[in-house]
């Protein structure tokens, strides 16, 4: 269960990121939560190196779990500077197009070790948001007469498809949890792990 507050009953930020989704009012002198969807400024607001997607991949066993460490060490000073109630954690693989990866995603098992030592780092302070697919979604321009055609001519073809998106967002979702995400996003839905 996330913390809503503090000692003095000043909420967290991240206790304030839960009520606003949870659309409770909120005290009129607070300032409004803070959350950046996916955030690239990391090394701008450091100084600092930030690493992930193709360049993460490169790296040895040991220098992978210095960058985790580094990414943390960054991610919590920037949300500090920038006062983020939240925090998006790299989400898994995917292509801004086709054979050109994204920027802002780890390999997945260094996803969930990233999560877990950012929530060392950061307690309940903050709020750590994560990536969770578990709907169907509108395919790539590349897909898209194939995936049309699919739904008009076969849609059990797509139920199915849409079935096992939503078995493997479930066992996903309660991983990126267990690793110390407070909230998950798929597509357009934002759920908290507290309600």
């Amino acid at each position: 269960m996330l913390s809503m507050g503090r000692m003095d009953s000043t909420p967290t930020p991240a206790g304030q990121f839960a009520a606003a989704l949870r659309r409770e009012a909120q005290d009129p002198g607070l300032p409004v939560p803070l959350w950046e969807l996916e955030f690239h400024g990391w090394h701008l607001f450091s100084g600092k190196a930030f690493t992930v997607g193709r360049e993460f991949q490169r790296l040895g066993k040991q220098e992978r779990d210095r960058a985790l460490h580094m990414n943390a060490e960054v991610m919590t000073e920037v949300a500090q500077k920038l006062d983020f109630s939240a925090i998006t954690v790299p989400g898994g693989y995917w292509e801004q197009a086709p054979g050109h990866p994204a920027y802002f995603w780890l390999p997945e098992e260094a996803r969930f070790e990233q999560i877990r030592i950012l929530k060392s780092f950061l307690g309940n302070e903050r709020m750590l948001v994560a990536s969770c697919p578990a709907v169907l979604a509108m395919p790539g321009a590349e897909e898209y007469m194939d995936f049309s055609c699919t739904l008009m001519e076969r849609p059990q073809e797509i139920r199915v498809r849409a079935d096992a998106l939503l078995v493997s967002g479930k066992e996903l979702a309660s991983r990126l949890i267990d690793a110390g995400a407070g909230a998950l996003y798929t597509a357009c839905l934002l759920y908290t792990s507290d309600a």
